[in-house]
């Protein structure tokens, strides 16, 4: 990811946090299809460490084997150039955050575990069978329709895009019109845009 230093984020704990607080990526291999790209929730399991599953029907399977790289996306907006006070000068442009991990992926013998800290994360616990045989029956039928995969990554990056290149006067210009405009996540890059101030 090309991340010049005003926008990067040097701090570890804060990188995999944001991954925490976006969980779904977008996990690319370059293996045997060539590049390939498949959209699935990934957790982090220990500082390093992603799981996930996709489903056994994916061909994307078996190139989970090799070098991987996951993207997290956070929240983003576009920014308009006549928000800026010379908007003659500038181009339109995007504001955002997001999280790249790269590492290597392998399929996971046992399923389980990782199945077990998804559900825990996304399904709700009255919709799991609650007796110990029914939801064991619950999961190994879920197991059987999905290949469950860990990320050692060895590369965490994170950039943050939050019109830090520009002068205090602009900055402001742009947080007024994104409350002023509130769409999307419009409010949320606005908030974090106050912070740098």
């Amino acid at each position: 990811m090309y991340v010049p230093r005003l926008f990067a984020e040097a701090d570890p704990a804060r990188i995999r946090a944001w991954a925490d607080a976006w969980p779904f990526a977008t996990l690319f291999t370059a293996g045997a299809l060539g590049p390939y790209a498949t959209h699935v929730p990934l957790l982090r399991d220990g500082d390093d460490r992603l799981v996930g599953h996709v489903a056994r029907a994916n061909p994307q399977v078996e190139d989970l084997g090799g070098t991987a790289l996951a993207v997290f996306s956070g929240p983003h907006a576009m920014i308009r150039s006549d928000w800026y006070a010379q908007p003659e000068v500038h181009v339109p442009t995007w504001n955002y955050a997001a999280v790249h991990a790269t590492g290597t992926a392998r399929v996971l013998d046992d399923p389980l575990p990782a199945l077990d800290l998804l559900m825990a994360r996304f399904q709700p616990a009255d919709r799991i069978p609650s007796g110990e045989a029914e939801r064991d029956a619950f999961v190994a039928k879920l197991a059987r329709a999905v290949v469950a995969f860990e990320i050692r990554v060895e590369r965490w990056e994170g950039k943050a895009k939050l019109s830090q290149n520009r002068d205090p006067e602009d900055r402001r210009r742009v947080r007024e019109a994104l409350r002023a405009r509130g769409e999307g996540d419009d409010l949320v890059i606005a908030a974090w845009m106050d912070r740098l101030e």
